[in-house]
């Protein structure tokens, strides 16, 4: 039986998304940045790349617009503040500590009060020097995941309770998020 060529990253990742055959299964790679550092340290090299390149990673890049802010002048699109909690070996993240929209109780409130992200509080003309560098790897341009997004403007258990008692408003924003 014949072996099939090794595919490039970019063939495999879209050879599966089009319900082809490949080489073999792709993969993707979604860590923390600690995380990242420690493989980059253990393999002894300089770059995420390298890494990617031993442990044979297709891994689908993010090509993303420049975030210029919002007009309350928080440095979250959706408006979220967050506090920095420090890890004991030395590492930290960023968790959320407000939800923009999780006090209101109507859809008048929102719109009211909330400014939705909106296509103009971005710088596009970056994108084009990303993709001249990732041009080995698949690319994505955004991420959605509108309960992910749902749940870090409204809060984990004010999105449930929407979901269970208030149809029209989890519906409004679940739209909103699109």
């Amino acid at each position: 039986m014949a072996t099939k060529q090794e595919m490039t990253r970019k063939e495999r990742i879209l050879a599966a998304l089009n319900h082809q055959e490949t080489d073999r299964l792709p993969t993707d790679y979604w860590g923390v940045d600690e995380a990242t550092a420690k493989l980059i340290k253990r393999f002894g090299v300089k770059t995420f790349d390298e890494v990617c390149d031993i442990l044979r990673i297709d891994y689908i890049n993010g090509v993303d617009p420049k975030f210029l802010g919002r007009p309350d002048g928080c440095m979250d699109m959706w408006g979220i503040r967050y506090k920095t909690i420090r890890l004991r070996d030395g590492s930290s993240y960023a968790e959320p500590v407000e939800f923009p929209i999780g006090q209101y109780e109507t859809i008048d409130e929102i719109e009211e009060n909330y400014t939705w992200p909106s296509v103009d509080m971005y710088d596009y003309s970056v994108i084009p020097e990303q993709i001249k560098r990732r041009g080995d790897y698949v690319l994505q341009g955004g991420y959605i995941s509108l309960t992910y997004f749902y749940e870090i403007i409204r809060g984990t258990e004010q999105m449930l309770v929407d979901f269970i008692t208030d149809r029209p408003l989890a519906e409004y924003i679940l739209y909103k998020l699109q």
